[in-house]
Parts: C-alpha cells; structure tokens; sequence
C-alpha cells in the first residue's frame, strides 16, 4: 500500500503524525510526505521518500497578510484562521501538490487536522483520507469557518467534500475540551513524544546530584529570547537546573540569563529532552503537554496563543498542571508555581495518572493494521 501524508508545514503539524507513518512503513508498506522543500532535511534519516510540494511559510504568511492584514504570528482572528488553513495555503499548495501526488498515486492520504490541501488532493484522485488529530478537538466555530472557506475550492474544481474514512486521535479523554462527542470514525491512538529515527538513545540532561531538573520550552514557533527572558530570569534564582529549547533563529546569547545552571538546546526530539526531567515549564503547545505527561512529568504552563489556554485549563484540571497567565501575575507567581510543581507529590501523582490513561489507548502499530484492513 502507499500512504501519503499531507500537512501544515510546521513542526507541531507533521511531527504528531510520524508514529502512525513509522507505523506503516513498519507493516511494509510505501510511506511519503509532501513538504515544502526547506522541510524536507527534516525528514532526514526517516524511511519516508520526500514529495517536495507546497508553499514555504515566509510565503504563506506574505500571501495572509496581504489578503487579511493580519500578523499571522500575532493573535490572529477567526477569519483570519479561516483564511490561513482552508484557502491561502491551499490556494498556494493545492496545484504542485496534486500534480506530485498524482504522479505517485497513492491508495490513502493522511492529514493533519487544519491541512485542506490532503482531502482535496484525495478527492480529486478519488482515493480514501484520514484526519490526524494534534491533541484537543478544533473548536467548533472555527471548523465552521474553516468549512465554509475550503467549499468554494472543492466547487471550483467541481468536487463533493468527503468526511474523513478515519478519524485518528491523539488526545486522551482526559485531556480533551468538555462536550466533546466522539465521530462514528474515531480511532483513538496514544501519543508519543517525538523520537530520534530508528530508536536513536536519548541523552540525559546534566544536571547536579540533589538539584531538581526543569525544561523550558515554548516551541518552535512561541520561543523568543523576548518570550523566555522573563521566565527564565525567575527561574534563575531557583536553586534548580535549566534545559532551555531555543527557537528557529534564536542563539544563546541573544539571552541575559546567568549560564552556569542553564543547557541551551538547538531543536532535539522532544524524548530526549524529557530525560531526567524533574518538571516542564512550558506554553502549553499541544505536542508538549501531551508528551510531558505522557512521560509523568508535572508542568507549569504559561500559554501564549492558539489553543494553548485551553490545552492548559484542561491539564490543571487533571491536578498534573498549574498555569501562570502572561501579563496578569506578578513574577513571584512564578517562582511559587515551579516550587509547589517540584514539592508537591500530588502533581507527579497526577501526572502519572494521565501517563497511565496515555499509555492504555492503542499504539499507532495498532491504528495502522486497522486502517489496512479497514481498505481490504
């Protein structure tokens, strides 16, 4: 069988759905993505062939603000979500990516949850398609809005939209918002933290005997030194150690926090990062959470945007999360949160809890051997 893969060219887009391609590959079976060319070294040592197909995100985000004159980094509003996922990018995308796909002739195409660009091209080469979930469902006036802008694509190229054939998601009951009612396709499959290919061993963090480890991070995309700076001059006046991920630009000296306790990390598969970690500081990204408490680690989150309020209500409500809300604490809010998170059994507790539930829903092994026979 061939499985193509088709994503928002972001890290917390197309790293959610390599368990479920690993999965495949593993059955045997011929395994793509199609990506920006600027992506495709980050699929390096992977046994997935490369479709280089799509609109790089500088021009993305150049084409947003032109048609909505919004900041796509910068808050942006209902229709400018719309806009961003289900007509800019496939507008930009659709062409090249049709054009590649039809030349590889999959039998299944598998998507993210905001990619359009997937169920379309599945559509018009009349092969099944699934959604891949990236952690809470989308909020239903945002898939409205979304529907009714990619409609018009599918009618100008003379095409019904489908429903997905399967509807995989990564996020555990627990974690999911409230009301939430299961598709009649739904297959539940556990998330994991992002791994080397082929099994890479994590590295532990250095750290000193008796001193608590935490990781710092907000991402790929909310990682500023602007964003970090203020956390981590709090945290530096705890007596623990700081593994800090840097952003896609970012350097350690862009940063004015004392280095002695503090391991700057460049991008590394989010596994090996949680090793011997103590507590995640984080903005509450979907991939974050779900990897830290898949691995029983306690958080502090500090949301910045996007879905990361509610990811972050929903993991305090666990009892395995406090929050800290930008711009609305004092920074000894701060400082409090990170020391209740490390002294309190109760958190780790909790977080185990949930790593439990994660770990109880079935593998991607498992989803790719129901998804093949679901097509027999």
């Amino acid at each position: 069988m061939r499985v193509l893969f088709s994503t928002v060219p972001s890290f917390g887009h197309f790293l959610p759905l390599f368990p479920l391609a690993r999965a495949f590959r593993a059955r045997g079976d011929e395994v793509a993505f199609a990506v920006p060319k600027s992506q495709a070294p980050l699929l390096s040592g992977e046994d997935f062939e490369v479709l280089t197909a799509g609109a790089e995100v500088p021009a993305l985000f150049e084409e947003f603000a032109h048609r909505t004159g919004e900041d796509p980094l910068g808050g942006m509003s209902l229709h400018g979500e719309a806009e961003l996922f289900a007509a800019a990018r496939v507008d930009l995308s659709l062409p090249e990516t049709l054009e590649v796909a039809r030349a590889w002739r999959p039998d299944l195409l598998l998507c993210d949850s905001y990619d359009f660009v997937g169920p379309l091209v599945a559509a018009a080469l009349d092969v099944p398609s699934g959604m891949v979930t990236l952690g809470q469902a989308v909020r239903a006036d945002l898939v409205d809005a979304m529907a009714a802008k990619v409609v018009q694509r599918y009618e100008s190229l003379g095409l019904a939209t489908r429903r997905p054939a399967w509807f995989v998601d990564i996020c555990p009951q627990i974690l999911q918002v409230p009301d939430w009612q299961a598709p009649a396709e739904l297959l539940p499959m556990r998330p994991e933290a992002y791994r080397a290919p082929h099994g890479s061993p994590t590295k532990s963090a250095p750290s000193t005997p008796d001193r608590p480890r935490l990781l710092v991070t907000f991402g790929t995309a909310f990682g500023t030194p602007a964003a970090l700076d203020p956390v981590l001059g709090e945290l530096a006046g705890l007596d623990v150690d700081l593994r800090v991920t840097l952003g896609p630009v970012a350097t350690p000296k862009d940063f004015e926090i004392d280095q002695d306790r503090v391991t700057f990390e460049e991008f590394r598969p989010l596994a090996e990062l949680l090793e011997g970690i103590d507590l995640v500081v984080s903005h509450g990204g979907a991939g974050t959470t779900l990897g830290a408490l898949a691995a029983g680690i306690p958080m502090v989150l500090i949301p910045q945007g996007a879905d990361q309020f509610s990811v972050a209500e929903r993991a305090v409500d666990t009892g395995a999360a406090l929050q800290v809300l930008p711009g609305d604490t004092s920074a000894s809010d701060l400082r409090r949160a990170v020391t209740t998170g490390l002294a309190e059994p109760r958190f780790r507790e909790s977080a185990t809890k949930v790593a439990d539930q994660i770990a109880a829903m079935p593998s991607p092994t498992a989803v790719a051997e129901a998804i093949a026979e679901s097509l027999c």
